[in-house]
């Protein structure tokens, strides 16, 4: 049966030379297959290569149907000229190498042309010149607009007041991070009541801030943001140690208890808040969290208490990550607490917790009485599980039970965080590197991980493991969605090497590739 809204939902799902074949097909397939085809675009206003200026060419007949444009703004450009024929944009993602007012008038004329636009994305190369008047051109010509994200750059306080009021009924995302105030003060020092914001912001739903406005407005925008959902928040390092400008601890989380009650996703990373000004925070929150990160925090057992107590059945995603006061008991804790967790970075796990086995005890099985994890649904962890050094082998072969239980897993992660291996003596590195971790051989027990079915990738950087060409080849086989292995596989380059060449073969990556996330509500710490 061949319908046209089967057609056009298929397209959704067909890469650029599959659409491209479709599209010849017939008229009708054309007319089904050729607005797919051409939904996006990357554009640059620079010098055109040979291949570029072909695309480009390409592109100016179809220019009706492009939806989602990545736009580069170079210097000197001299394909500006041609964004004129962009009229029904939805999705933007701008990259700024240029820094001139030719550029912001060129820029606001494309905006004003463009008024289907939902989403908003600039990104800018490095410190230059305010981006003049671009974010109120946003709030008046853009009537659709409902989610931004501005990174580095400066940026006008007028500009972001009348942006705010703009769009203060119809913004449901807005993401501010890496960027300063062109002002001509402190902005720290400067009060709330010197910046003129809407009461309220009704729909605003995903909220990232960093440190680029004044403190005490970052949290009172926070309070005039009733539905907010998800609150990511970037602490300087440098605000915290400021004596004279302690963070108000006390007046976030009363904002948090009576303005935001519908908040489920807290991100507050790498800062120097308090183990129990990290608790104060977590218990103001009203309903159920479930998304959490104290990535690089103090974060430990004062604020695990209330965490667990009132949010262990709701958390789907913690992060734990380089938080040096949380213990292996406390990571324990948590997996055998949070029945509907899928996503866990933590620190550091042993055995010996694992197992429920106190010190000098476990040379038996009949010592041996491990708690099973409730968290049996879970799909990424990241632990570096260590404590084997002069304990019984068997102690692998349990710990690997413990883990086969986990059938969701979809990436594991068991590798030692530099500021856990910084607390280690020099030398102890060596030893512990060599001998105390998860050992992943068959004679260690490796095969009880035969039920990992889903398991896509596996990391184990800083581990001087001692695979072997067999342990390779039954991961290949054990784990059919396995598509990448990143780390040490063997203390020697020449047999990981080697062993890196069989996973290759199978398609499977062995080098990570270096990337930048698109958006900060994607699963790295925030959001999944």
């Amino acid at each position: 049966m061949d319908l046209p809204e089967i057609r056009l939902y298929v397209a959704q799902y067909l890469d650029s030379a599959q659409l491209a074949k479709a599209a010849t097909v017939c008229k009708a397939w054309n007319t089904s297959f050729t607005p797919e085809l051409y939904r996006k675009v990357k554009w640059s206003t620079g010098r055109l290569t040979l291949q570029s200026e072909k695309m480009q060419t390409a592109f100016q007949g179809k220019a009706d149907f492009v939806r989602d444009m990545s736009l580069t703004y170079k210097r000197k450009p001299k394909g500006a000229a041609s964004l004129d024929t962009f009229t029904h944009l939805e999705n933007i993602d701008i990259f700024f190498d240029t820094y001139d007012e030719a550029c912001w008038e060129s820029l606001r004329r494309f905006l004003r042309q463009n008024q289907r636009i939902v989403t908003v994305k600039m990104t800018f190369g490095q410190e230059g010149d305010t981006p003049t008047q671009i974010l109120r051109t946003l709030g008046a010509y853009c009537p659709k607009l409902k989610s931004i994200q501005v990174w580095s750059g400066s940026l006008d306080q007028k500009d972001i007041e009348l942006f705010f009021s703009a769009t203060c009924n119809r913004l449901e995302r807005f993401s501010m991070g890496g960027t300063y105030l062109d002002t001509g003060f402190f902005p720290r020092k400067r009060e709330a009541t010197d910046w003129q914001l809407p009461k309220q912001l009704p729909k605003l739903e995903h909220l990232y801030l960093e440190s680029s406005l004044p403190t005490l407005q970052q949290i009172a925008l926070v309070g005039r943001c009733p539905r907010l959902k998800e609150f990511h928040w970037y602490l300087s390092e440098e605000l915290l140690t400021d004596k004279r400008n302690a963070f108000p601890v006390s007046q976030f989380s009363k904002i948090l208890a009576t303005k935001c009650p519908l908040v489920e996703g807290l991100s507050l990373e790498r800062c120097l808040l308090s183990d129990q000004d990290c608790a104060s925070i977590v218990e103001s929150c009203q309903t159920g969290i479930s998304k959490v990160s104290f990535y690089q925090t103090k974060f430990g057992p004062l604020s695990l208490k209330p965490l667990l107590e009132r949010h262990s059945n709701s958390l789907t995603l913690l992060n734990l990550v380089d938080c040096l006061a949380v213990t292996s008991a406390m990571t324990q804790q948590i997996l055998v607490s949070c029945p509907n967790l899928e996503t866990f970075h933590s620190t550091i796990l042993n055995a010996q917790d694992v197992l429920g086995v106190g010190e000098g005890d476990g040379e038996d099985l009949e010592q041996i009485q491990p708690q099973n994890w409730a968290c049996t649904s879970i799909r990424v962890l990241t632990i570096f599980i260590t404590g084997f050094m002069s304990k019984p082998f068997h102690w692998r072969s349990l710990v690997f039970q413990q883990l086969a239980r986990l059938e969701s897993l979809e990436e594991l992660d068991i590798t030692p965080q530099d500021g856990i291996i910084q607390l280690i003596p020099r030398k102890s590195i060596s030893n512990l590197r060599v001998n105390d971790y998860l050992d992943l051989r068959l004679e260690s027990g490796l095969d009880k991980l035969s039920s990992l079915k889903r398991l896509r990738k596996l990391t184990l950087h800083n581990l001087n493991q001692m695979m072997q060409e067999k342990d390779v080849l039954w991961m290949v086989e054990a784990w059919p969605m396995l598509k990448a292995v990143y780390g040490d596989l063997h203390h020697s380059f020449h047999v990981m090497t080697a062993l890196e060449r069989i996973l290759n073969n199978h398609n499977i990556e062995t080098r990570e590739k270096m990337t930048w996330f698109d958006d900060v509500f994607e699963p790295l710490r925030m959001v999944e």
